[in-house]
């Protein structure tokens, strides 16, 4: 998995990226479109419940990857 995974813990929170996206994307199409649905609604009430919201999730994703690329992670 580490081939293919990268781990970020960030402030006690870990949470894992794939390396390429072209693996993102098989691992993606995959998924049923009742898998894809399902994990929409789990990752929703996981954010609901850490008392985040989507968009400022994603920009700190985007964030964290604008730093990544510029140090050649």
């Amino acid at each position: 998995m580490r081939e293919f995974l990268d781990r970020v813990v960030d402030m006690g929170e870990a949470t894992y990226a794939f390396r390429e996206r072209l693996v993102c994307d098989a691992a993606y199409r995959m998924l049923t479109t009742a898998d894809r649905s399902l994990a929409r609604r789990l990752a929703r009430a996981w954010l609901n419940s850490a008392g985040r919201t989507l968009p400022e999730y994603l920009n700190g994703l985007f964030s964290q990857t604008g730093r990544r690329s510029a140090t050649g992670g």
